[in-house]
């Protein structure tokens, strides 16, 4: 497959990464009401990830960069790059949105009379996340983090937990990735790493990584000295995100992490949690979006419901029963009702978390975010 092709494939199927439709929407209330003040408002950082295997081509897409949600207006302002299976070039993007007084948010970038991405904003509206939830639009994530004020290199410092995703730019090989990278505060550190790919184990293994904040909180890190990632830490740095990577040729890749804490237990993964993933199934290589909530008893159990989008076929999920565990330093486990075994992390806030896995062989390789 040609990288032409593949950008032309991905243009069509990812107009929100490469650009397209605009539009505004409008929020009714009722006489004498005042909506409640808009939590997705401001400057974020920004990251898109998605696959498809339309037309028998296998293609998957990272975007990242910066994003302004003007709640006024009804507008994402987006702006930044995207790397569709090694080709990088720029994206940019103004797509209409609506967030509604449950904290559920809708991104309407392909038809504006349907909700074509769902998702929700966390009770600070420091994060948010949708995902592709109409028929016919191929699976895809969108993914935020507030921009900030004051951040450095010693912002990040100590571990964090991630969950990831990537491809191979030629071959299209898809892994999830889990794992701990260390911060020390002043550029540099190291990743321990393992990874699912294509229901094949590797790992653990241990690279170093070089990172730069800048004081907006945008970050950049570079793991192994090779593949580099670009996006930025939100939440007083306790959730980070990264998309890449930004050389031509690069794996397309994305990062979610999640800083370890302490003293944490399974009392902490506790309420009703936005939840959103992506997974491809080993054999046919079709990719599948996820969006819902995930709702955790902090005794141990969980369930997920929600809507899953396979290769453009969306169904709503019956509740996916989950057993969890949480350590002392946020380390999670999520076990599901026929045995596969997910790995990740919650914060110390008890807000963001992470899982990605499964962690045996011939599973699916998927990852996932989730918040409140």
């Amino acid at each position: 497959m040609s990288h032409a092709r593949t950008a032309l494939v991905l243009c069509a199927l990812f107009l929100a990464a490469c650009g397209g439709s605009d539009g505004t929407t409008t929020v009714v209330v009722a006489a004498g009401e005042q909506p409640p003040p808009a939590l997705f408002n401001g400057a974020y950082h920004m990251s898109i990830i998605g696959g498809s295997t339309a037309g028998g081509l296998e293609n998957f897409l990272v975007s990242w960069g910066d994003a302004t949600a003007d709640p006024e207006t009804g507008l994402l302002s987006f702006t930044g790059s995207a790397n569709a299976d090694g080709v990088v070039n720029a994206s940019d993007e103004n797509l209409p949105f609506e967030e509604r007084s449950d904290r559920e948010l809708a991104l309407e970038p392909f038809l504006p009379a349907y909700d074509a991405l769902q998702g929700g904003v966390s009770e600070d509206g420091s994060v948010a996340a949708a995902a592709a939830a109409t028929p016919f639009i191929p699976p895809y994530l969108m993914l935020f983090t507030r921009a900030g004020s004051g951040y450095d290199n010693a912002t990040v410092a100590g571990t964090y937990q991630f969950a990831a995703m990537s491809s191979t730019a030629v071959g299209n090989s898809t892994g999830a990735l889990w794992g701990t990278i260390t911060f020390d505060g002043a550029g540099g550190g190291n990743a321990e790493v393992t990874t699912n790919a294509e229901g094949a184990i590797v790992g653990p293994f241990v690279v170093p990584i070089n990172y730069t904040v800048e004081p907006d909180g945008g970050l950049q890190l570079a793991i192994n000295g090779a593949l580099i990632l670009q996006g930025g830490i939100g939440a007083d740095g306790e959730v980070a995100l990264l998309g890449g990577g930004v050389i031509a040729g690069d794996n397309p890749t994305q990062y979610v992490l999640v800083r370890q804490g302490a003293g944490l237990a399974d009392a902490d993964l506790d309420g009703i949690y936005f939840f959103a993933g992506l997974t491809q199934e080993v054999g046919s290589n079709l990719y599948g979006s996820i969006s819902g909530h995930l709702l955790a008893d902090g005794a141990g159990s969980a369930f997920f419901t929600g809507y899953v989008n396979n290769q453009g076929d969306v169904t709503v999920e019956p509740p996916e029963p989950l057993t969890t565990t949480v350590a002392g330093d946020g380390t999670i486990s999520v076990t599901t009702g026929g045995g596969d075994v997910f790995h990740g992390s919650l914060s110390a806030s008890g807000r963001f978390g992470i899982f990605a896995g499964p962690d045996g062989p011939g599973t699916n390789p998927s990852f996932f975010f989730f918040f409140r």
